[in-house]
């Protein structure tokens, strides 16, 4: 491997900045204007994902008969846009689920089965953000899951660089620990507390919730990585300079929102 050049650190660093002042602007706009902004922004997104896994499931490389692919994700995710109902766009995702992975859409059994599994987290990621935003508490519930999913990511680097220890999951993602996972749930807790708007009406209630949302990204993390490292891929892709790709980014949320989502329900809603 050749040698990185001295200001390489330096000048991925500052590339890292400003991708982040382009794409942080945008992204808390549309959050706050919600519909219709919100929903292109996540129809995008979906897109992109889908682009991203598409090309993960063939090694890095993208071609032409995976735009099917990526149509079935961003469709699925449109519907709740356009006012069809979450249940019929949660069916029609696992059915298109379903035909990835017995129609034998993909190059071998084993790539339609990830094939499947990321058409279902990147439509369920999707329609959830949406339903949350949507709903009466949307803004402040959808700021709080964004937060808290951040929260885990950056807790949990900090905390697992500093304390370092025992590996939570080497064979998926060899840089993670334990004391990595206790630190981002309990960054996840302290910034669930501080802003439980829309969300739970106790500090208890939204300490749980941010323990069980917190949980959920941080599977959503390692999933992503398990699929990287069977693909023998570093990065989903090279879609934000510095950054590698925007599911490297968004692999919590997209189980986070879910979580969340189902939480906010009135079937699981607590005081």
């Amino acid at each position: 491997m050749a040698p990185r050049a001295p200001n390489g650190g330096a000048r991925n660093f500052w590339t890292r900045i400003a991708s982040a002042a382009v794409l942080a602007p945008i992204a808390i706009g549309a959050i706050w204007l919600g519909s219709p902004w919100f929903d292109l922004m996540v129809i995008a997104a979906s897109a992109a994902l889908a682009w991203e896994w598409a090309k993960l499931c063939r090694y890095g490389r993208f071609e032409g008969r995976d735009w099917p692919f990526v149509s079935a994700v961003a469709g699925v995710v449109l519907l709740p846009a356009l006012g069809v109902s979450v249940l019929l766009a949660l069916l029609l995702a696992f059915a298109l689920a379903g035909a990835w992975l017995f129609g034998g859409l993909a190059a071998s059994a084993e790539a339609s089965g990830w094939r499947s599994a990321g058409l279902l987290l990147i439509a369920l990621g999707g329609i959830a953000l949406l339903t949350i935003r949507s709903g009466g508490q949307g803004l402040h519930a959808t700021i709080w899951v964004f937060v808290v999913t951040w929260a885990v990511d950056t807790g949990g680097y900090l905390v697992g660089r500093v304390c370092g220890g025992p590996k939570l999951a080497p064979r998926i993602s060899p840089k993670k620990t334990w004391s990595g996972l206790a630190g981002g749930l309990l960054a996840a807790i302290a910034v669930g507390v501080a802003y439980p708007y829309g969300v739970a009406a106790t500090a208890i209630s939204a300490a749980t919730t941010a323990v069980l949302v917190g949980g959920a990204a941080v599977i959503g993390d390692l999933f992503e990585s398990a699929a990287k490292r069977r693909f023998g891929l570093k990065d989903s892709s090279a879609l934000i300079p510095g950054h590698g790709g925007l599911l490297d980014r968004v692999d919590g949320l997209l189980l986070a929102a879910p979580a969340t989502a189902l939480l906010l329900s009135e079937s699981w809603r607590w005081g």
